[in-house]
């Protein structure tokens, strides 16, 4: 377990850091390679039967949260789809790709909700000697002005992170930059569901300010070239 405090990695980073002195802190938790106890979150789902949902491909697809009315968007620059089988077998669970299966950067939101917890599994290919130094950024907002970054080791196949928060903080968005391509994210799970407070202005400026920042980060990041991306349905 790994408990991140204001953690900034770069220039950009360290900018949002600086437009949010004087926020309280948000201590945010995120434990890899673990999943959130059954019971306390629900699963996102891709039911294209469901009010609200959107498989896609578009550069959004939204999902529902399990028993709830919450919708989940899932946003990028490029063309996502988003499916689900559970009569496959084995079954296929709820997956969020990139058309051309190698996701670089995705921006996860509860639609007018606010959570405790996200859980997701980051799904890699597999390469030659599954080598080290594979990661990715992401980055937490909450609702009290803070961002909290946080690098995920990435290795072949499945890489699991649940993050949480050890106060009362609510998060508003998650975000995930990485320079590695990224088959899909599945299993995404939220828990700690309910309706989004209403920011202050102070903290409203905050999070425009910061976003422009983060923005360039995510510029950054989207200037990588790919190199052998493959599509291949789960």
């Amino acid at each position: 377990m790994q408990i991140v405090k204001k953690s900034f990695k770069n220039v950009g980073l360290c900018l949002a850091a600086a437009l949010m002195a004087g926020s309280v802190q948000a201590a945010v938790i995120f434990t890899p390679g673990v999943a959130p106890a059954a019971g306390t979150v629900e699963n996102v789902r891709f039911d294209p039967t469901r009010p609200g949902v959107v498989t896609g491909p578009g550069t959004t697809v939204t999902g529902i949260a399990g028993r709830t009315d919450y919708l989940v968007d899932f946003t990028a620059d490029e063309l996502l789809i988003a499916f689900e089988n559970p009569a496959a077998v084995p079954a296929v669970p709820p997956t969020v790709r990139a058309t051309d299966g190698a996701l670089r950067s995705l921006d996860i939101d509860v639609r007018g909700g606010a959570f405790t917890t996200f859980f997701y599994n980051l799904r890699l290919g597999a390469v030659a000697g599954n080598p080290a130094g594979r990661f990715a950024d992401i980055l937490v907002s909450s609702f009290d002005g803070t961002t909290t970054s946080y690098q995920q080791q990435l290795r072949n196949g499945f890489n699991l992170l649940t993050i949480t928060v050890d106060n009362d903080t609510l998060l508003r968005g998650v975000s995930i930059f990485s320079a590695t391509d990224i088959l899909d994210i599945r299993q995404i799970r939220v828990g700690g569901l309910q309706d989004a407070p209403i920011p202050e202005p102070s903290i409203l400026m905050s999070f425009t300010l910061a976003g422009i920042a983060l923005w360039r980060v995510r510029s950054r990041r989207r200037t990588g070239a790919r190199v052998g991306s493959t599509f291949a349905q789960a």
